[in-house]
C-alpha cells in the first residue's frame, strides 16, 4: 500500500527540522570552540564535554534523518522489509544515544556553573553537584535499560518473529516515566545561575543581555513539554502491549504496533531538545568572539564603561579586600574567579557577602520580624499568604486527582486510606524533622553571617521545590497506573508541604505585633482554604470531567495539571528567593517569650516547664485533631452512600450521586470546604477583636468552644439516623465549620513562650499532621468486621473526646491561662535574671 501525502510530508518535515537544529548547534559549538581555543585561550572541562555532547547529538540526528528516508513517519504497512530493517536499527540506536547526549549536554552546563561558583558561591556549587549527580546517574541507568530493552537483545532490530519468550519494554512508556527527571533538571539548570547573574555589578544593558543569554534555556524546557505532548499522543494513538508481553508478529521497537508513525514526531522533538540544548548552552560563552568581531555591539558608552570600572573596584567585601582575612587558597580562588568573569563577561563579580540577606543575592537587610509594625507585618504576611493560597490550590487539586485516580485504577477503600497515610502520615512526620534539622538554622547563635543560608526563606524555597518534585513524580505513576508510584508521589508532595508549613505557620505568627499572631494565622489559613475551594471547583467542573472507571488513558490528560503545578512551584521559588523577608535570632525570640504575663520556664505539672507542658499537650491535640479531620473526610463518601442504601462492599461506591441525593458528593464536599474557609476567616476576625477587648473570649476559649462543638456533632452523627438521608449532610458540613479554627489556634498557642526552641516547637506541631496515619485504619477495620459506617464513627467520638485535654489545661490551670493572655510591654523579671540579658 502506498504512503499517503501526509505521511510523505511528515518524513520531509522530520528530516528538515532535525538537520536545521543540528546545523544551529554545530555553528554555536564551533563559535564556542573558537572563542575558548583562540581568543580566551583557556579550555576547561565543560568545553570538552560539550564537544562530546555535539558528537552524540550528531549521531542522534543522523539516526533520525536516516530513519526519515526509510519510513519514519509512515505506517508500518507502507514500509518495505528492507527499509524496516534499517528503520529498526535507527530506532534502536536512537534509544541508546538519546540519554547520553542529553546527559553530556547537562553535564557541560553544570561544570560551567561550578566554574562560576568556584569556592565562593556555596549554594550554587552544592546545587550544581546535586543536579549533576542526578542527571548522570539517571542517564546511565536509562542507557543500560535501553541497551537491554529486548530479550533477546537482537529482538530490538530484527525483522523476523521470535518465539513466545521474546519481549521488549514499551519504549514510549519508558520515555514518559523519565520525564520528571528531565523536567526537574531542566528547571534547575534554568534557575540556578539567575541569582548569581543578577548579582553582578554590570551596566544595565550588559546585565540584561547576560541574563537573557542564560535564560534561553527556557526554550529547552518548552521543547521538552512539546516532546511530552507528542509522546502522549503516540501512546493514545497506539497503546503498547502489556509490559513484558510476548512479541507476536510485532516488528517494531518497544512492543508497540505502528511505532514508526505514531512515535515519529516524539523522536523528532527528542532530537530537537538535545540540539537546542547544546545551542543555548553555547550562547553565554561566545561573548569574546562577538566582541572581537563586533566591538561596538556590546560595549557601553565611555561613561558607562568608566562607571563600571569604578564599580568593579567597590565590589569586594571587607573579607575579600583585606588580605589578612583571606587564606592563600581563598585569595587564589577569588582571583581566578575574577579573571574568568573578566575574560568571559568583561566584569568582576559582585561580592557574595555585601548587603546579603540570603545566599548570594544582594539586597538590603530587612527589619527584625518581631519588631515589624502593623503595616510592615501586613506587607510580609500578604506575601506569605499568597503562598498559602497557592498550596491550597495544590491541595485541592491533589484531592480531586486522587479521587480520579481511585476511580480510574479501581483503588479500594484501604488503598485510598493508604494514599492519605502516605501524604500525612509519612510526609508530615519526616518533613518537619528535615526542616528543623537542616533549614531553620539561621541566627541560632544570634549572629546573621553572610555564609548563613538557613532561615525561613530557605525553608519556603526548599518546601516548594520538594513539593514540585512530588507533583511531577505523578507522571510515571500515571503512565504505569502504579499504586506504589501514587504512594510515593503523595509522600513527596506531603513532605514538601510539611516543610512549607513548618516555616510559614511560624512566620505568620511571629511577623508583627505578637498579640495578633493567631489572627494572622487564621486569616492566612482561611486564604489557603479559599485556594482549596477554587481548585476543587476547577478540578470538578473543568479538568476532571467525563472520567469513567477503568479508563487508564484519562490519567494521561490529568498529568498536565501536575506539570502546571511543577512549573508554578519553580516560579514561586524564584520569586521568594528575591523577596527581602525579615528573620529573627534566637535571642530575639527569647526576648519575646520574656514579655509574657508568666514565666514560661516555671515548673508546673510533673516538674515540667510550663512551655513544655503546653507544647506536649498542643502536639498531642494537633495529632488527634488531624486524625479526626482526615477520617471524616475519607469516610464522608461511604457514610453518605450507605445512607442512601448503596452497598459499598460490592464495588458500587464509584457513583457520585445515588438516587434521591440532592447534590453530588463532590458538591457536598465543596460546600463543606466553603464552610471551612468562612470559619477560619470569621475566627480570625474574632481573635483580632479579642486582643484589644478584654471582655471578649480569648483564643483558648474559642478553641474550647470548637472542641466541644465538634464532640457534640460527632455524637449526633452516630446516634441520629434521619428519615431523609440528605439531612445527614448537615452535621457533616457543621463539622467542617467548627473544626476549621483548631489547627491555627493550636499552632499559635503551642508556640507561645518557646523562645529559642521556636523552630523545634513549630516542627513538632506540624508533625501533628501525621495523625491520619493510624486512626482511619481503625475505623476501616470496624467496617470490615461487619459494622455500619455510622456505627464505626464511634472511633471519631472517642478521639474527639481526647481533644478536650489541652483546652481544659489552658482554662483550669492559672499559669497556663496567663500563658495564653496578651503580651506585656515589659520583660518578665525572672526571665531576665535567668538569661542575664
Amino acid at each position: 500500500m502506498a504512503a499517503t501525502g501526509d505521511e510523505e510530508q511528515r518524513g520531509r518535515l522530520i528530516f528538515a527540522v532535525t538537520i536545521s537544529t543540528l546545523g544551529l548547534a554545530t555553528m554555536l559549538v564551533g563559535a564556542r570552540t573558537v572563542s575558548r581555543f583562540f581568543i580566551v585561550r583557556r579550555v576547561t572541562w565543560d568545553d570538552k564535554v560539550m564537544i562530546l555532547a555535539w558528537f552524540l547529538a550528531s549521531g542522534l540526528s543522523f539516526t533520525v534523518s536516516l530513519g526519515a528516508f526509510h519510513g519514519l513517519g509512515k505506517s508500518e504497512a507502507d514500509i518495505s522489509d528492507e527499509s524496516k530493517r534499517i528503520l529498526l536499527r535507527c530506532e534502536y540506536v536512537f534509544s541508546i544515544l538519546y540519554n547520553p547526549a542529553l546527559m553530556a549536554t547537562k553535564t557541560a552546563i553544570l561544570i560551567f556553573y561550578l566554574h562560576l561558583a568556584n569556592n565562593t558561591q556555596l549554594f550554587l556549587r552544592y546545587a550544581s553537584w546535586t543536579v549533576l549527580a542526578i542527571s548522570n546517574l539517571a542517564g546511565f541507568i536509562l542507557t543500560v535499560i535501553n541497551i537491554f530493552q529486548c530479550t533477546p537483545i537482537q529482538a530490538a532490530w530484527t525483522l523476523y518473529t521470535f518465539d513466545e519468550t521474546a519481549s521488549c519494554i514499551p519504549l514510549l512508556t519508558e520515555f514518559i516515566c523519565v520525564t520528571p527527571i528531565n523536567i526537574i533538571t531542566d528547571l534547575a539548570i534554568l534557575v540556578l545561575p539567575i541569582p548569581l547573574l543578577t548579582n553582578l555589578r554590570l551596566p544595565i544593558r550588559q546585565k540584561t543581555v547576560l541574563v537573557l543569554a542564560f535564560a534561553l534555556g527556557v526554550f529547552v524546557t518548552v521543547i521538552g513539554v512539546i516532546r511530552i505532548y507528542y509522546l502522549q499522543c503516540a501512546i493514545l494513538d497506539d497503546s503498547p502491549e502489556e509490559d513484558g508481553a510476548p512479541m507476536q508478529n510485532i516488528t517494531t521497537l518497544g512492543g508497540q504496533a505502528d511505532f514508526s508513525r505514531s512515535a515519529s514526531f516524539a523522536l523528532m522533538w527528542s532530537t530537537v531538545e538535545v540540539n537546542i540544548g547544546i545551542a543555548c548552552a553555547c550562547i553565554p560563552t561566545i561573548k569574546p568572539l562577538i566582541a572581537k568581531l563586533f566591538p561596538r555591539l556590546l560595549n557601553d558608552s565611555p561613561g558607562n564603561r568608566s562607571q563600571a570600572s569604578i564599580d568593579s573596584q567597590l565590589t569586594l567585601c571587607p573579607s575579600q579586600s583585606t588580605s589578612s582575612n583571606l587564606t592563600p587558597s581563598a585569595k587564589k580562588a577569588a582571583t581566578m574567579k575574577e579573571k574568568q568573569l573578566e575574560d568571559e563577561f568583561e566584569t568582576p563579580p559582585a561580592s557574595p557577602c555585601d548587603n546579603t540577606l540570603f545566599g548570594f543575592v544582594n539586597m538590603t537587610k530587612p527589619i527584625n520580624m518581631i519588631d515589624a509594625s502593623v503595616a510592615e507585618s501586613f506587607r510580609f504576611c500578604a506575601m506569605i499568604s499568597s503562598l498559602f493560597f497557592l498550596w491550597g490550590v495544590s491541595y485541592g487539586l491533589i484531592d480531586a486527582i486522587n479521587h480520579a485516580v481511585a476511580l480510574v485504577s479501581n483503588i479500594t477503600t484501604a488503598q485510598s486510606i493508604g494514599l492519605s497515610a502516605a501524604y500525612f502520615g509519612g510526609g508530615y512526620f519526616f518533613g518537619p524533622l528535615f526542616a528543623t534539622r537542616f533549614l531553620l538554622r539561621r541566627g541560632r547563635d544570634g549572629v546573621l553571617s553572610c555564609d548563613d543560608v538557613g532561615g525561613y526563606k530557605l525553608t519556603f524555597i526548599t518546601g516548594i521545590c520538594i513539593y514540585g518534585v512530588g507533583t511531577i513524580s505523578f507522571w510515571p505513576s500515571a503512565a504505569l497506573s502504579s499504586y506504589p508510584g501514587f504512594l510515593l508521589s503523595n509522600l513527596i508532595a506531603g513532605f514538601g508541604l510539611a516543610v512549607l508549613e513548618v516555616g510559614a505557620n511560624a512566620y505568620i505568627i511571629l511577623c508583627g505585633p505578637p498579640d495578633y499572631g493567631q489572627s494572622r494565622l487564621l486569616v492566612a489559613q482561611g486564604i489557603q482554604g479559599l485556594g482549596s475551594v477554587v481548585s476543587s471547583l476547577l478540578g470538578q467542573k473543568v479538568l476532571l470531567t467525563g472520567i469513567v472507571a477503568g479508563d487508564s488513558k484519562a490519567l494521561i490528560n490529568i498529568q498536565w495539571v501536575y506539570l502546571g503545578a511543577t512549573l508554578m512551584c519553580a516560579l514561586i521559588g524564584l520569586l521568594f528567593y528575591y523577596a527581602p523577608l525579615p528573620e529573627a535570632t534566637d535571642d530575639e525570640l527569647d526576648q519575646l517569650a520574656g514579655r509574657l504575663q508568666v514565666d514560661p520556664c516555671k515548673h508546673v505539672i510533673g516538674g515540667l516547664q510550663l512551655r513544655t507542658a503546653s507544647l506536649v499537650l498542643a502536639v498531642f491535640t494537633q495529632y488527634m485533631y488531624v486524625a479526626t479531620q482526615e477520617t471524616n473526610h475519607l469516610f464522608m463518601r461511604p457514610l453518605l452512600l450507605s445512607s442512601f442504601g448503596v452497598d459499598i462492599s460490592r464495588g458500587e461506591s464509584n457513583t457520585d450521586q445515588p438516587p434521591g441525593m440532592t447534590l453530588t458528593i463532590p458538591d457536598y464536599l465543596l460546600l463543606g470546604r466553603t464552610a471551612f474557609t468562612i470559619s477560619r476567616l470569621l475566627f480570625g476576625y474574632l481573635t483580632y477583636l479579642s486582643a484589644s477587648r478584654p471582655r471578649l473570649p480569648r483564643p483558648h476559649t474559642y478553641l474550647a468552644m470548637c472542641v466541644v462543638a465538634s464532640l457534640v456533632l460527632s455524637v449526633v452523627r452516630v446516634v441520629v439516623n434521619p428519615s431523609n438521608p440528605n439531612l445527614r449532610v448537615i452535621p457533616i458540613v457543621l463539622m467542617f465549620f467548627v473544626e476549621a479554627p483548631m489547627w491555627p489556634l493550636l499552632f499559635a498557642l503551642g508556640l507561645r513562650g518557646q523562645g529559642r526552641r521556636t523552630s523545634t516547637a513549630a516542627a513538632l506541631l506540624t508533625m501533628g499532621g501525621s495523625g491520619s496515619a493510624l486512626i482511619p485504619y481503625a475505623m476501616y477495620a470496624i467496617v470490615q468486621a461487619g459494622a455500619t459506617v455510622q456505627a464505626a464513627y464511634v472511633v471519631v467520638v472517642a478521639v474527639q473526646a481526647t481533644l478536650t485535654l489541652y483546652p481544659a489545661f489552658l482554662t483550669l490551670n492559672r499559669d497556663a491561662r496567663r500563658l495564653a493572655e496578651p503580651y506585656s510591654a515589659a520583660r518578665h523579671p525572672r526571665r531576665t535574671s535567668r538569661d542575664g540579658t
